[in-house]
């Protein structure tokens, strides 16, 4: 993926740290299958607590899987600080929406023990994704954004004021791709709602920002939720002004 200097800034992909992979495999019973060619051939590492148990050739499609199993079997004390089994079931559910709904095109699948928690097919756009995740009732206040200047690109679905929510859990932003809890970006969304909502209430909002990755640094916080824009002010104003303009025209 990266070739070359200029190859930093043109990030177009989520990427995953190579050296996590070796962390994850040295507390669990984990399994790694990948194949980088289209001959139906790839390759099998089974590992248990750090140590190649396995290495073998496998019939597979292009790609990757990765199987964990038995995390902490051989720390038990780091495995304390684990929270509850729902906590970190949340937590898993949480991740897996929200590449959900960046990709309707993909089928993902959530199963906890026997039970299946999650079941989503392909789907063609945003909207279907949406409805299978949130509710089919949900759209009915749902209004579509789609603006572009050029240089900064948004697009994706936004509550009308009727419809809001508590607590901000129901307010998914993106850049490129990329899910993120930006302030810059969490600020305009919600100055875009200004007068609109009642103190304490939050809209219903999938948002996607599309810019040149040269235009923002996905690397400035660890778990990578907040980034920063180049030209704050532009992407702040461009999100107001697009969120506005389409609740505007629903009145």
């Amino acid at each position: 993926k990266i070739r070359t200097d200029e190859d930093l800034f043109a990030l177009h992909t989520l990427g995953f740290r190579g050296e996590a992979l070796a962390s994850i495999a040295s507390v669990s019973r984990f399994r790694l299958r990948t194949s980088a060619s289209d001959d139906g051939l790839g390759y099998e590492i089974y590992a248990e607590g750090g140590n190649i148990r396995k290495t073998s050739e496998v019939g597979l499609p292009r790609g990757s899987s990765i199987e964990v199993r038995n995390l902490f079997f051989n720390l038990p004390a780091r495995r304390k600080f684990l929270r509850k089994e729902q906590t970190e079931l949340s937590h898993s559910a949480d991740v897996v929406t929200k590449q959900a709904l960046a990709h309707p095109e993909i089928s993902f699948r959530l199963q906890h023990n026997d039970r299946m928690l999650l079941d989503l097919r392909r789907e063609k756009g945003l909207q279907e994704r949406v409805a299978a995740l949130l509710g089919k009732n949900l759209l009915r206040d749902m209004l579509t954004v789609d603006r572009d200047d050029g240089d900064i690109r948004l697009h994706g679905l936004v509550s009308q004021p009727a419809l809001n929510r508590s607590a901000g859990t129901h307010i998914y932003t993106f850049v490129n791709g990329r899910y993120i809890r930006d302030r810059v970006v969490q600020h305009a969304v919600m100055d875009s709602y200004r007068q609109l909502l009642m103190k304490g209430r939050y809209p219903v909002v999938v948002l996607f920002l599309e810019l040149d990755p040269a235009q923002v640094d996905v690397n400035v916080h660890p778990t990578k939720h907040e980034v920063r824009f180049r030209e704050q002010g532009l992407v702040h104003d461009f999100i107001i002004a697009s969120i506005r303009e389409e609740l505007r025209s629903s009145q």
